[in-house]
């Protein structure tokens, strides 16, 4: 094999027909890369020198996608993420990214294989949603930013993929009548308490397995919620709520005062019988030992209940959805809503319930055209 310079860094092999240039990146690294015509050698040169002179002239990353991404969520995610984000971001990583994109070396991860990622995902075997492999896109995206701060790579190439379109997810909800009678048949089972939370305040799973004893005061009739207890596999991790919003206090009625006191004094009577052998975790939902539910298994009795009892079946997060309905259908203004909701803006509110504030909104016109009509329909008799 004949390699002949045919200018400065680029050299032409007559054998093979390719012109070869070589990029110097000081303190003695250099990499090759090969090329069909001299015009596009010299073109990828110039671009290099001038990368070069501004300091952006990245050396190709030898990493794998994979061990980028376990670099990454280790040293970078992990100390500025709370551990339910990290643990969600993990599994995508773990579960999804690496096996279908992890072999690529990371300077060579192109739009085009983001683009097949995306479409596997939604029409595969075993499809994802599109608002779930919006979250991958935006993982990745986050993911590969970071790559290009940290000089791995020159330009994100999720920067020219489109993510995949927002779906509105239809929730199944509870009318005031079915709440009513969910509320009548659960009296004294130790699911109560659980589903007059979600169902009174909207409360989510989290924030109610999290809830403590020392967030409640019954001299001012309300409680704080401030904790959330959440699954990552296996793992129980207990951290703050999502956010300075989601931190609120909501008002004591009647009936949750008296089940929460109820409750109580059970809870007091059981450590008492125990002594050392109860566990003093301060949670409201506790086995008698006073070890906490897991929230899963407030999930699993939730289901096992409507199915015994012959209710329609839904979530238990889809009591929140219900409470969000009710109150929108009371005419509450979507502010207070979302107050209760612990959301931390109103435009979160109105993106997740959009069907049912345009149903607001309709009949809010329709009443509006019918005063006019009938307004009309006055004068004209006059």
């Amino acid at each position: 094999m004949a390699r002949t310079k045919v200018a400065k860094n680029i050299a032409y092999d007559d054998v093979r027909k390719k012109y070869y240039v070589t990029f110097h990146y000081g303190n003695g690294e250099k990499t090759t890369k090969t090329f069909e015509n001299k015009k596009d050698a010299t073109r990828a040169l110039k671009q290099f020198e001038a990368d070069k002179a501004n300091d952006e002239a990245v050396k190709p990353a030898q990493d794998s996608l994979e061990e980028w991404m376990l670099y990454w969520i280790e040293n970078i995610c992990r100390p500025r993420v709370r551990d339910t984000t990290f643990y969600g971001y993990m599994n995508i990583i773990q579960n999804h990214l690496v096996p279908n994109l992890g072999k690529i070396k990371l300077q060579k991860l192109s739009a085009a294989d983001i683009r097949d990622y995306q479409r596997d995902k939604m029409v595969g075997d075993r499809p994802l949603s599109p608002n779930t492999v919006r979250k991958h896109h935006e993982l990745l995206n986050k993911i590969l930013s970071d790559a290009v701060l940290e000089g791995k790579i020159r330009k994100n190439p999720l920067g020219i993929v489109t993510n995949a379109k927002k779906t509105q997810v239809e929730h199944s909800i509870y009318s005031v009548e079915e709440l009513n009678e969910l509320f009548q048949k659960i009296k004294g089972d130790r699911l109560e308490i659980v589903v007059k939370l979600a169902g009174y305040y909207g409360l989510r799973r989290e924030e109610i397995c999290g809830l403590k004893w020392d967030a409640i005061d019954f001299d001012k009739d309300y409680f704080t919620v401030k904790l959330s207890m959440t699954m990552a596999g296996s793992r129980v991790l207990i951290d703050e709520t999502k956010t300075e919003n989601s931190y609120r206090k909501e008002a004591l009625n009647e009936d949750v005062r008296d089940l929460l006191m109820s409750l109580k004094d059970q809870q007091d009577k059981n450590r008492e019988l125990l002594q050392d052998e109860y566990m003093n975790a301060g949670y409201v939902l506790c086995w008698p030992n006073g070890k906490p539910y897991r929230p899963n298994y407030i999930s699993e009795l939730f289901a096992k209940f409507l199915n015994e009892n012959g209710m329609k079946k839904i979530v238990l997060h889809e009591l929140r959805h219900t409470f969000a309905s009710i109150a929108n259908e009371m005419g509450i203004p979507i502010y207070n809503i979302s107050r209760v909701l612990g959301h931390s803006s109103v435009a979160i509110t109105s993106g997740i319930y959009t069907h049912l504030f345009d149903e607001t909104h309709k009949k809010t016109i329709d009443r509006v055209t019918e005063a006019i009509m009938k307004t009309e329909e006055k004068k004209a008799v006059q």
